[in-house]
């Protein structure tokens, strides 16, 4: 199961040095809420830009199994945290 967080921080401008001053500036943790391992993988940051020259923050996560996660991320001291259940889907 692998899904995006997508960041959007208006105040955050793109330049040369923008994917460094993301990686310096952003974390992401994940915690596992119910039994089993906490084996959610979090890929680097990037960015990606928007219409009207927003900028944003792009953090894949890959949940390896169904369950139920805290996903608590930071930037530049400004946090945020939800809850989020995944479920196994067939085709």
């Amino acid at each position: 199961m692998r899904t995006a967080t997508l960041w959007v921080i208006p105040a955050l401008s793109f330049d040369t040095n923008a994917y460094a001053k993301i990686l310096d500036s952003h974390w992401l943790i994940m915690e596992r809420l119910d039994e089993g391992p906490n084996d959610a993988v979090i890929s680097d940051p990037t960015n990606a830009g928007l219409a009207n020259d927003v900028w944003t923050i792009l953090t894949g996560i890959d949940f390896k199994r169904a369950g139920c996660w805290r996903v608590i991320g930071e930037y530049r001291g400004q946090s945020l945290e939800f809850v989020v259940e995944t479920i196994d889907h067939t085709d």
